[in-house]
């Protein structure tokens, strides 16, 4: 279950733009698992900081999780591939595309991560920024093809950048959690357009 609890802080953390919003990814997040924390039940339908409330769950059995470390990011690189696919299957508009690259890119450049031996700044996985510049409401799937290419080249860029992970020493924890995240992260998505769950299995090529 802790896993799911993690992803689901970061879909609050990058998604929260209403009490509703976070209401519903609660409720999604207990319908799916059955030991969700009771201190989430209590809190449900009342106004509740849900970020904060979950990272304290998290940190209660794992003090290390935190949203600038790097088991973190690799939360975040599910998520954003979420929203790649999402956009290859027309399911999100290049506008929607644009809004949750844009609140990753600027979480990252507000509170850079920080690593042992501090090589990894700005994400080399996050990589759309020149096909998203100038986007606006006029785009969309037919009259931007570029950004299409931009975002398979971005899918492939991720999956390489999880590939390499298990080469830093300090974070050989994470290399057993990423076939967990692949799972769980399909049960606990909810389409930005509709809000119903959208399933798509990260490993494909």
């Amino acid at each position: 279950m802790m896993i799911s609890l993690k992803y689901l802080y970061i879909q609050l953390y990058y998604c929260q733009s209403s009490q509703k919003i976070s209401n519903d990814l609660i409720s999604h997040y207990m319908d799916h698992f059955e030991n969700a924390s009771l201190e989430l039940f209590e809190n449900l339908y009342q106004e509740t900081h849900f970020e904060s409330l979950l990272l304290s769950i998290i940190q209660k059995t794992d003090p290390s999780f935190n949203k600038d470390n790097l088991e973190c990011e690799v939360l975040t690189a599910f998520f954003f591939l979420y929203f790649l696919y999402a956009y290859q299957d027309q399911k999100i508009q290049p506008i929607e595309l644009l809004d949750i690259f844009s609140k990753i890119e600027a979480k990252f450049l507000s509170k850079l991560p920080i690593y042992p031996d501090k090589a990894i700044k700005y994400p080399g996985w996050l990589d759309l920024y020149d096909a998203l510049d100038w986007c606006d409401e006029t785009w969309d799937f037919n009259n931007s093809p570029h950004l299409l290419e931009a975002v398979q080249t971005q899918i492939e860029i991720i999956q390489q950048w999880l590939g390499k992970l298990p080469q830093y020493t300090y974070t050989r924890v994470i290399k057993d959690k990423i076939s967990k995240y692949q799972h769980e992260a399909n049960l606990l998505l909810i389409s930005p357009k509709d809000k119903n769950v959208y399933p798509r299995t990260f490993q494909r090529k």
